[in-house]
């Protein structure tokens, strides 16, 4: 039967029998699933998304992983996987054992962990989540989408476009500016995750002025674009106050540009881009600055140089490489395109090895 009712503690046995014989509706109780997201009361729960992990854990064995190459894998999980949680991401806030549990789905798979085998985790899911150009796999975080769709109902429930927004606001805010209204353990979840992500969205919020309702002492507060020169601006007369969002240039919100203005940046970017312009630079620099840049004394366990370092001025490569390198263990490991030569036990098992994989 697709209807049903629910009622509550204070809602006699008898009071229920007779709804169920006038409305010919089943029985239910809390938490139930509707269109795919359970509802629930009071906090939420871990439980809440058992449903979820089981459905991606079932998705696993039905992929033949063994064939799959890392590409594949990484593949399947962007497009697959992490697009399966995110309808449920948008309406529950999850606790971050969830996320924790999920993204470990998500890493064992990558790495080939499946049926009961294990398989070495070179990389934490967490460093993978970075855009490619700064050293992740070009995945989000899910703790970044759910920052974003935060902010997604944050501006739906500013901008005051659906019934939803007007009943929060007459039931939370009635004599209190939203930015200030308090929230206290009998508020609902919702209401609690808009006040979390209220101060974090406010900036990113600004009003072109219309019939002037907006508060001057709490509207304005928002940070300016960078075409405009104030908080509040003033629009065409008789028109109302319109909220718009600075991460875009028409001032439409998308989930997109939230996610881009507040997802985690590896904090490894700027320090390769400063190490790159060094190492880029002229003679001039001295030897201190680049170091500096790069690391201090005795910090680096490896260095690599794949095919290039016929290009390298060589004594001062070595002179920073050993201050560098941890001591004793700092490796400096270089491969080129020919056939090296160590000792005879290493010479012939490279000799095999590169004869047996030729022409690849």
């Amino acid at each position: 039967m697709k209807s049903s009712f629910i009622v509550g503690r204070q809602v006699s046995s008898l009071q229920t029998q007779a709804l169920q014989y006038v409305l010919r509706y089943q029985l239910k109780y809390l938490p139930v699933t509707y269109l795919g997201v359970p509802l629930y009361k009071q906090n939420r729960k871990a439980c809440l998304f058992d449903s979820i992990i089981s459905r991606l854990r079932d998705m696993l064995p039905s992929w033949a992983m063994a064939n799959l190459s890392h590409g594949g894998r990484l593949a399947l999980i962007q497009s697959v996987l992490q697009a399966t949680p995110l309808h449920l991401l948008q309406v529950i806030h999850p606790p971050k054992s969830v996320l924790t549990t999920i993204e470990r789905i998500f890493n064992g798979f990558f790495w080939g962990s499946y049926n009961g085998r294990r398989h070495i985790h070179w990389s934490s899911w967490s460093k993978a989540c970075f855009l490619v150009a700064e050293g992740g796999l070009g995945v989000r975080s899910l703790a970044d989408y759910v920052r974003a769709f935060s902010m997604k109902l944050w501006w739906r429930f500013r901008s005051k476009s659906s019934l939803w927004s007007e009943y929060l606001h007459g039931h939370y805010c009635r004599n209190l500016h939203l930015t200030i209204a308090p929230y206290n353990r009998n508020h609902s979840p919702i209401w609690y995750r808009l006040c979390r992500i209220r101060d974090v969205a406010g900036p990113f919020l600004f009003w072109t002025l219309g019939e002037g309702s907006v508060s001057f002492w709490h509207d304005s507060e928002a940070s300016k674009p960078a075409h405009a020169q104030g908080y509040l601006y003033c629009g065409a007369a008789g028109q109302g106050d319109k909220i718009a969002w600075t991460g875009s240039s028409a001032g439409v919100f998308s989930t997109k540009s939230a996610w881009e203005a507040i997802r985690q940046a590896s904090p490894r970017r700027a320090a390769t881009g400063r190490c790159s312009r060094a190492l880029r630079a002229s003679d001039s620099n001295r030897y201190d600055e680049l170091v500096n840049l790069i690391g201090t004394e005795g910090s680096v366990d490896l260095i690599t140089v794949a095919q290039a370092v016929h290009w390298f001025d060589l004594p001062r490569f070595y002179s920073v490489a050993s201050h560098l390198l941890r001591k004793p263990t700092g490796v400096v490991t270089v491969w080129g395109y020919g056939i090296m030569n160590v000792n005879p036990t290493f010479d012939a098992a490279v000799k095999h090895w590169f004869q047996s994989t030729l022409p690849y």
